[in-house]
């Protein structure tokens, strides 16, 4: 039997079975809902009929009997009994199926049977029960609308049989010829125009008929193909390259990063992981680079970015790199090296190297650059290092410093490895938002001098993860993807409205940070005035917002705006990382500031730095001027404490977490 006759047959079965499920499928929901419906016909009828019997008129003998033969009168019902309580003789009517002839073959009506039961209602006196009523509906009428169902859909069935078979037969006429002219002239064109197909084994000789002369065709074009296999493998190769290069920068592409990184990882032994630190970074304002330049100019600046990064890792010869470039804006650097002093040593001379090409904007101001740094070897597959480096651009480009922002463990945002990618964090976020997900952690802190103390609490921003119980993700976990969804003002605004609830129950200050990406948002300031002058005026006094100093310096009018509005509403306002942003000094006059607060590198290092302490002596005598507080956080030993100490400064005592709810 040839292939298209096996096919005909084979799909003819399917078909034969669709159809006769079909009709056994039809039959059956039919008989179904036929069946629903007597049952129902006889329960309203057994309902109306009890309830018609109950009646205080209706309790004689002779009215009851006259209602049921009414009812049965009525034709549509085939039995209805009367079960009195007492002693008094039941009373039923039934018809007589030997006198009436039937509306179906009799072997329909055993093949196809209608199970519907009879329905039963019991008839009272008052509260007294006298008698239970039964009836059972004519199913005659109910096969005789299915025997006429049946035979419709069934010569539907055996039309549509009949117009398969017809369209089956042309259709296996046709393709027979179209079998051997089109795919025999196909092969053919192939073989004389060389085109890229190889054959490595010997045709194999079909049981087929029609498919003869396909073989043969094949047989024949194969020796003519092999010949230009060597050709055509060499094209390939070259085209590959150039799908692999960046046609701008003549970089790498992220297909051919992704591929070598993932080869890189696939080959390690088992139980080692990959030794080398990428480098991801991204140009943040690119889109006012294409507004400054033209598109030649700036593809040309792209192009020296590449060749400059290229020249600033070839002085490096002992650390093997593959750079590449991911897309428009992005940048990636995998340094192969276990160490992290030397992949640190190299990404800030890549970094140096790019403040150098730095964009003059319309907008005032250079174009800036985002670093992240992540140890590749902390994690198993390329994917998750993909969603490393990306939550760890999103740390950099939230963080306000243009340093580069190393990662040197994995981040255990939830209970995997992996970070969550954006759409995951958008979710995470935005049902927080909506299902009062995020909450505050409060805790306690006290700042001392020889003259006085200072006792609040600081509260953090926690999102909770409704899908996992338990699960709390920190502040500065999700607020970098927060800002970068464009969320971060309205978790800030939660925030504020946590802490006002917070004071409205303790007594206590309480201070809560606030993000530059909410302080530039358009209505952000005026929202939070608006609770603010909605909160009673000894809550808001206790509430003091907390800014960073790179808030004060990049967005300056923006915060002193926000910063004066809140003090006029009655609460207070202070300044974070000034050590890590001295030009912050030059603003703080703009601002009604009630602390500055100083801590990290800049405190650690400030016994042993000249430097540092004549920028101390600045900070010192710019805020008694300004009658600002200096508090200093992160003191690393009894020398430096007696340093700050003789300045006046508030030095924080040991911490005590607290656990108050969030309100």
């Amino acid at each position: 039997m040839s292939l298209l006759k096996q096919l005909l047959l084979s799909v003819t079965l399917v078909v034969a079975g669709i159809l006769a499920g079909t009709l056994f499928v039809s039959l059956d929901t039919a008989r179904q809902y036929l069946t629903d419906e007597l049952e129902a016909q006889s329960r309203n009828a057994a309902s109306t009929l009890a309830l018609l019997m109950s009646q205080p008129s209706n309790q004689d003998r002779a009215t009851r009997e006259l209602l049921v033969t009414a009812l049965f009168d009525s034709g549509q019902f085939e039995e209805i009994v009367f079960t009195p309580t007492s002693n008094e003789e039941t009373f039923s009517l039934e018809i007589d199926r030997t006198t009436q002839p039937k509306a179906v073959p009799a072997w329909f009506s055993g093949l196809v049977t209608l199970e519907a039961k009879a329905q039963m209602r019991e008839v009272t006196d008052g509260w007294q029960r006298i008698g239970t009523i039964s009836v059972m509906a004519d199913d005659q009428y109910a096969l005789q609308s299915l025997w006429q169902s049946v035979f419709r859909l069934l010569f539907v069935v055996l039309g549509a049989g009949v117009i398969w078979a017809l369209f089956a037969i042309v259709l296996v006429r046709w393709f027979r010829r179209a079998l051997k002219r089109e795919i025999t002239t196909q092969l053919n064109a192939i073989s004389n125009s060389n085109a890229p197909t190889s054959i490595s084994h010997e045709p194999v000789e079909t049981h087929f008929s029609e498919l003869h002369d396909v073989s043969d065709a094949i047989g024949q074009a194969r020796e003519r193909i092999k010949a230009t296999q060597a050709e055509l493998d060499s094209r390939i190769e070259s085209l590959e390259l150039e799908l692999n290069r960046d046609p701008i920068t003549g970089l790498a592409n992220r297909k051919y990063f992704v591929n070598d990184l993932r080869r890189r990882m696939e080959r390690q032994p088992r139980g080692a992981v990959l030794e080398g630190h990428i480098l991801l970074f991204r140009q943040r304002d690119l889109a006012a680079i294409n507004r400054a330049l033209s598109r030649v100019q700036v593809d040309e600046w792209l192009k020296t970015v590449g060749q400059r990064v290229q020249a600033a890792v070839s002085q490096f010869p002992d650390i093997p790199c593959v750079l590449a470039r991911l897309n428009g804006s992005d940048f990636v650097l995998l340094m192969l090296t276990p160490s992290s002093l030397d992949a640190i040593r190299l990404a800030q001379h890549v970094r140096k190297t790019l403040t150098q090409l730095q964009v003059t904007l319309r907008e005032g101001g250079a174009s800036r650059w985002a670093y992240a740094l992540i140890d590749a070897g902390q994690y198993g597959d390329v994917s998750t290092v993909l969603s490393a480096l990306d939550h760890a651009l999103m740390r950099a480009e939230s963080s306000g410093h243009k340093d580069i922002e190393y990662v040197a463990q994995p981040m255990q945002v939830m209970e995997s490895k992996t970070a969550p990618s954006e759409t995951e964090w958008s979710e995470l976020i935005r049902q927080a938002l909506e299902h009062d997900g995020l909450v505050l952690s409060y805790k306690h802190r006290h700042y001392h001098n020889d003259l006085d103390e200072i006792q609040r609490y600081e509260a953090l921003l926690i999102l909770l993860d409704r899908n996992r119980e338990g699960a709390a993700i920190p502040g500065f976990l999700f607020m970098p993807a927060a800002q970068r969804l464009g969320y971060s003002s309205q978790c800030d605004l939660k925030a504020i409205q946590l802490a006002l609830a917070w004071l409205t129950d303790n007594p206590e200050d309480l201070v809560l940070r606030i993000s530059l990406a909410s302080l530039l948002h358009g209505k952000f300031t005026s929202t939070v005035v608006e609770m603010l002058h909605a909160a009673p005026a000894s809550v808001v006094s206790r509430l003091c917002l907390e800014v960073d100093a790179f808030a004060l310096v990049s967005g300056s009018a923006e915060v002193q705006t926000f910063c004066r509005d809140v003090v006029e509403c009655g609460a207070k306002v202070g300044l974070r990382n000034l050590g890590d942003q001295p030009e912050a000094l030059i603003y703080l006059h703009q601002a009604p500031f009630s602390y500055l607060k100083i801590g990290g590198d800049f405190v650690a290092g400030v016994l042993g730095s000249p430097g540092s302490q004549n920028l101390l002596g600045a900070v010192i005598q710019t805020a008694r001027k300004l009658k600002i507080s200096v508090l200093a956080d992160d003191v690393p030993d009894q020398g430096t404490a007696n340093l700050l100490m003789r300045q006046g400064i508030y030095l924080a005592r040991s911490e005590q977490e607290g656990s108050e709810p969030s309100g």
